[in-house]
């Protein structure tokens, strides 16, 4: 899949702060930045998405990367740190990385797993692994999001992503915020998405989609 637009991620820098240089000044220009809870983890690299854009069938739209103290420890293990940021331009061995084997014990996985039971149940891990891909609206971490009130550049690039998947009618299904998707990728109003029936605790399960729903998503599995 080619884009229109330059991925944002190739030049971030190697070491924190980990801000894509077209966010930069605006962050430093914001006049009440997030604290407390909702303070950017810009000590962290970003996760705007997980999964590939080349081989993934089924979108997931979420609304940011969460944030837990063990993100610290997991990213001090060379390997998972590794691939965190080959994520950034879809190099990882296993396209959604939280599905790798190696990873089994991190925050990410043991968030992942439960919500992806029933596809892989149906299609099995490999499968899932390929062709799911989940987007972030908004890239960096935090413990609780709050909305800057602007739209930073590189949140374009992901925009971009969702559009793509719309011209290339793959399964899209709405995790969360619907509105504020809806807001940013209007294409969206008149595509046949799905929504999941609990925003607050999502899994892609029978139980929180159409029975013809999750077997849309199964076939592009």
């Amino acid at each position: 899949m080619t884009l229109s637009i330059p991925n944002p991620w190739l030049a971030l820098p190697a070491s924190a702060p980990f801000v894509a240089p077209e966010d930069a000044k605006i962050l430093a220009s914001l006049r009440n930045p997030p604290r407390g809870d909702w303070a950017l983890r810009l000590d962290l690299p970003p996760q705007p998405w997980t999964g590939n854009i080349t081989t993934a069938e089924v979108l997931m739209l979420a609304l940011n990367p969460g944030f837990a103290e063990a993100d610290y420890v997991e990213f001090q293990h060379p390997d998972y740190a590794s691939q965190w940021r080959l994520a950034l331009t879809f190099q990882t061995r296993t396209p959604f990385y939280f599905l790798d084997p190696a990873f089994s014990m991190t925050g990410g996985s043991r968030w992942w797993r439960p919500r992806l039971r029933d596809l892989i149940e149906v299609a099995g891990i490999k499968a899932v692994a390929e062709k799911v891909m989940c987007v972030e609206h908004f890239p960096y971490k935090s413990t609780k999001y709050k909305a800057l009130g602007v739209t930073l550049p590189s949140q374009q690039y992901s925009f971009e992503i969702v559009r793509e998947a719309i011209r290339q009618r793959k399964q899209i299904v709405v995790m969360r915020s619907e509105q504020v998707w809806l807001g940013s990728v209007p294409e969206l109003r008149s595509y046949p998405y799905i929504r999941l029936t609990n925003h607050q605790n999502p899994h892609l399960s029978r139980a929180q989609m159409t029975g013809e729903q999750f077997d849309r998503v199964c076939a592009a599995l």
